[in-house]
């Protein structure tokens, strides 16, 4: 059952259509530090090797080491499920990127409140994609099976990243 808030957000016929899923599990983790937003690829021709000729993506470094340590701390959360493989289910991704607060930041603002909404760059979209695209393989098979996605971002006193993946079965049999 969608709670009365959700069903407020989502047109009518949406919200009757996602109805029909029931959620399966859900797995939440912690990855402490700065997170990284997808870094743009950079598109190369390979010039030497069995691949000459061929153009190749590079993704920035950056990007990747995040990449690989959100998949390290996705896995430290599933410690108990050691034939743990990809799921084929749906789901939904939310992620919410605390970013460390400038140190410009005046006294007043840091004793009003801990958290505040950030509404600068980096793009919150750009900051969830690098998840999604780290638990490809991992948590899901492809990143196409996420039906619904919401990103957050706040500035806080310490970086980190909180990630909550809900999978969901289908209630209806399909013949």
């Amino acid at each position: 059952m969608l709670s009365i808030e959700l069903r407020m957000l989502l047109a009518p016929d949406l919200a009757d259509s996602l109805e029909g899923l029931v959620q399966h599990g859900c797995i939440s983790f912690e990855v402490p530090g700065d997170c990284v937003p997808k870094g743009r690829g950079r598109a190369f021709v390979q010039k030497h090797g069995k691949a000459a000729g061929r153009v190749m993506v590079h993704t920035p470094k950056a990007t990747r080491s995040f990449e690989a340590k959100v998949r390290s701390y996705f896995c430290e959360a599933i410690p108990d499920l050691p034939d743990w493989r990809p799921s084929p289910l749906r789901c939904s991704l939310s992620v919410l990127s605390i970013i460390r607060e400038p140190k410009s930041t005046p006294k007043w603002a840091r004793e009003q409140s801990a958290y505040r909404w950030r509404g600068k760059k980096p793009d919150v979209d750009n900051l969830a994609k690098s998840v999604a695209d780290a638990l490809n393989g991992v948590a899901w098979q492809d990143d196409a099976q996420i039906v619904a996605w919401h990103g957050f971002k706040m500035e806080g006193p310490r970086a980190e990243t909180r990630v909550l993946i809900q999978y969901f079965a289908d209630t209806e049999r399909r013949s």
